[in-house]
């Protein structure tokens, strides 16, 4: 529940930013949920917070960006267990957080598409996919 209550207060934040800062209206049918405009919107500030789910047991994840020639433990990150999505584990994620204790854990955790880092970010991710399929 605390969690639900201070995402309420940040939109609310947002909300008074934008008519008090900006002098942005704010009709009554502009209240819609739209969790991928959402998550999509909160990917193009947090775009290096990201990680891809790893293949082995633990599913344990990597930043794409880290180096591939390191895979020391200060590069592997775990969903804290406090996340709904620690047991899901979907492929890839985006975090607010990373606390160090035994393990390094993602806080703040939501699931993402990696088609949405070329698009919010592509000046920091490139598709692979793509550049082979055009070589």
């Amino acid at each position: 529940m605390k969690v639900l209550e201070k995402v309420k207060r940040i939109k609310d934040q947002i909300r008074s930013q934008l008519c008090n800062q900006l002098n942005v209206k704010i009709l009554p049918n502009d209240d819609y949920d739209d969790p991928e405009a959402i998550l999509k919107s909160l990917l193009s500030g947090f775009f290096t917070n990201v990680a891809c789910r790893q293949d082995d047991a633990e599913g344990t994840y990597r930043n794409p960006r880290a180096s591939n020639s390191d895979s020391s433990t200060e590069n592997t990150l775990h969903i804290h267990p406090s996340s709904v999505l620690s047991n899901l584990k979907p492929r890839w994620v985006m975090y607010n957080e990373v606390v160090v204790t035994s393990k390094n854990y993602m806080r703040d955790v939501s699931a993402i598409q990696v088609e949405w880092l070329y698009e919010v970010a592509p000046h920091f991710y490139t598709d692979r996919r793509k550049q082979t399929k055009q070589d």
